[in-house]
């Protein structure tokens, strides 16, 4: 199998791909739908909703006009936060993206590491 870097240079994000049709990525790849369209990207995974530190404050209404769908998790990005009771709806929506013709879903967090 082989992974994909994303050539994000330019850009301003933190994205890459890590099995085919998903990518990890930071809080500036999940804003930047330009970056999205120019990727391909058709579902974005926030793993980190919120409006306090160390979230990332997304929602639908940023992706109208495009055709990117949004789930937001309310986790905290840290590498101690209890991502357990999420799996299945994160499970469930990243299948659902990949299941799609030309699917890809970018699940992202504020620094694009502990997801």
């Amino acid at each position: 199998m082989v992974f994909h870097l994303v050539l994000a240079v330019g850009w301003g994000v933190d994205c890459d791909e890590v099995y085919p049709n998903i990518f990890i990525g930071d809080k500036a790849s999940a804003e930047n739908t330009r970056f999205l369209s120019k990727m391909g990207i058709t579902h974005v995974l926030n793993a980190a909703e919120g409006t306090w530190e160390g979230s990332v404050n997304l929602s639908q209404d940023h992706y109208n006009g495009t055709n990117i769908k949004y789930l937001g998790l309310p986790l905290w990005d840290d590498v101690n936060a209890c991502i357990l009771p999420y799996l299945g709806v994160a499970n469930e929506y990243i299948s659902s993206a990949l299941n799609e013709p030309n699917g890809k879903c970018l699940v992202n967090c504020q620094m694009g590491v502990s997801r």
